[in-house]
C-alpha cells in the first residue's frame, strides 16, 4: 500500500483480498482478534520471537516459539485457506514431519489473547 497516512497508537480496520491469475476474487482469512503479518505490518506490534527454520523446507521444519505458554494452538493451510494441519503446543520448539506439496503455506500461531500471527512457510522438495 502506498499513500496511507497512519497514525502511531490508533486502531485501523481492513479487508485483505487476494487476486488470482484468473480473474478470481477470494478471501484468504479471517480474525476475530489481531492479525500480525510482520514487524513491519499496519498494526506495529512487539511481537514475541517466532523462529521457523529451515525455511524453506523439504517439509521437515522446527517452529520455535519464545512465548508458547500463551499460544493455543498452531494451524497451516495452504493458500486457499485450507487447514492441511493442526496442533497443540507444549514445548517452546516443535518439530515438524509434513508430507504436504510444494508450495506456499500460512503458519498461523493463535494466541489466547486472540491475536493470530501470520508467517510464511515455502515447501520444496
Amino acid at each position: 500500500m502506498s499513500g496511507l497516512s497512519l497514525n502511531n497508537g490508533s486502531i485501523y480496520y481492513f479487508s485483505v483480498k487476494s487476486k488470482n491469475g484468473a480473474d478470481l476474487w477470494s478471501n484468504i482469512g479471517t480474525s476475530d482478534g489481531f492479525i500480525i503479518l510482520n514487524q513491519n505490518s499496519i498494526y506495529n506490534k512487539k511481537v514475541k520471537s517466532i523462529n521457523i527454520y529451515p525455511n524453506p523446507s523439504n517439509g521437515i521444519f522446527k517452529i520455535e516459539l519464545e512465548d508458547y505458554q500463551n499460544i493455543r494452538y498452531i494451524t497451516i493451510e495452504s493458500i486457499d485457506g485450507k487447514i492441511v494441519y493442526k496442533r497443540r503446543v507444549n514445548d517452546k520448539t516443535t518439530e515438524m514431519k509434513l508430507d504436504i506439496q510444494n508450495g506456499v503455506y500460512i503458519l498461523k500461531i493463535w494466541e489466547e489473547n486472540g491475536r493470530i500471527t501470520l508467517k510464511k512457510l515455502l515447501i520444496h522438495t
